[in-house]
C-alpha cells in the first residue's frame, strides 16, 4: 500500500511538470510566431502634428471585395478602439444618421481610417491628414497583437517629436 501511495504521488508530481511545459514550449512558440509577423509589418510612421491628449475615432475603410471576405467591420474597429484604449489613448465613436442622409456622427478629434494597409489620421476641425501608418499586416491569428504593437510604435514616434 506505501509503493503505491508513492508511486501515485511521483506520477502526481510528473503530470503538472509535463503539462506545465508543453504549454511553456507551446507559449514560446507562439511569441516566436508573432514577432515573426511582427517583423513582416514593413512598418513606416509619419506623423506632421498630432496631439495625443484628444479623442481618436476608428472608421474602418477597409472595402469588401467579395462574399468571402474575413473582414468585418465592426470587428476591425474594435480591434483598434481596443489597442488605443489599452495604450492610454481617449476613444470616440461615430454612427451613420439612418434618419438624415446618411451622414456620420462623429464624436472626437481625430479620425482614423483604417484601410487594408494603412491608417489615414484626419483632424476633423480643419479636415487636414496629420499621420499616417503604413503596413503588411499579414496574420488574422495575432491581429490583435500585431494592432496593438503598431500603436504602441505609433505612441513611440509620437512621443520622440
Amino acid at each position: 500500500m506505501h509503493r503505491i501511495f508513492i508511486l501515485f504521488f511521483c506520477v502526481a508530481l510528473t503530470i503538472p511538470n509535463n503539462i506545465f511545459a508543453q504549454s511553456r514550449r507551446q507559449i514560446q512558440k507562439e511569441t516566436k510566431e508573432l514577432q515573426r509577423h511582427i517583423d513582416k509589418l514593413n512598418l513606416k510612421i509619419i506623423i506632421r502634428d498630432i496631439d495625443l491628449t484628444k479623442v481618436f475615432v476608428v472608421q474602418n475603410k477597409i472595402e469588401r471585395r467579395d462574399m468571402f471576405s474575413i473582414h468585418d467591420p465592426k470587428s476591425e474597429e474594435e480591434s483598434w478602439n481596443q489597442a488605443l484604449f489599452i495604450n492610454g489613448l481617449d476613444v470616440g465613436i461615430y454612427s451613420l444618421d439612418k434618419k438624415g442622409k446618411n451622414e456620420a456622427l462623429i464624436k472626437g478629434d481625430y479620425l482614423m481610417e483604417v484601410y487594408n494597409d494603412m491608417v489615414k489620421f484626419v483632424d476633423l476641425h480643419d479636415k487636414r491628414l496629420v499621420a499616417t501608418i503604413m503596413y503588411n499586416l499579414n496574420t488574422i491569428k495575432y491581429k490583435n497583437q500585431v494592432i496593438e504593437h503598431i500603436i504602441q510604435e505609433f505612441l513611440a514616434k509620437v512621443n520622440e517629436k
